[in-house]
């Protein structure tokens, strides 16, 4: 079998090319993981698994987009495809998740019950992080995976993002 310049290829060539290629990606698969936007893999680690919470299907999809940062919101569709309007429905910002969930006066009533429902499980509410990734015990987790599906049903938000 030939190589690329015309040289035979033998197994001492394959078995080259293979340790090349194998050094190439121990030296390019630690820096690809350092760009990663969760810190948490960027570190190296595993990326953390979904709870188990009983939600359906569609619930869990839809839970598991703002957490990897797929939401179908104004603001990413604009940027994705440069048609549309970026801004809020509610107000005259950006809307992202983290101005659905933390910042837009039209969503203050649901954002209360949220909010609510993460202070008598004892969960901090106060950045996206620990809204999308509350860390606790599987009972409260899965009724926090309930509040958090609720906010977004009860803000007809469900359908849109």
């Amino acid at each position: 079998m030939k190589g690329e310049h015309g040289e035979m290829m033998t197994k001492a060539n394959a078995c080259s090319f293979a340790r090349v290629s194998d050094v190439a990606r121990l030296i390019i698969a630690p820096h690809v993981r350092s760009l990663h936007p969760d810190a948490w893999v960027a570190l190296g680690n595993s990326p953390r698994l979904l709870p188990r919470t009983g939600l359906n299907r569609r619930a869990q999809a839809f839970r598991l987009r703002p957490r990897i940062g797929c939401s179908r919101t104004a603001e990413r569709l604009f940027r994705l495809s440069g048609s549309g309007n970026p801004t809020c429905v509610q107000c005259p910002a950006d809307e992202t998740i983290d101005h659905i969930l933390l910042q837009c006066p039209g969503y203050d009533d649901h954002r209360r019950r949220l909010f609510g429902a993460y202070s008598r499980l004892g969960l901090p509410q106060l950045c996206l992080d620990e809204l999308l990734f509350p860390s606790t015990q599987h009972s409260k987790l899965q009724q926090a995976c309930y509040a958090l599906v609720d906010f977004f049903g009860d803000a007809d938000l469900f359908t849109r993002l």
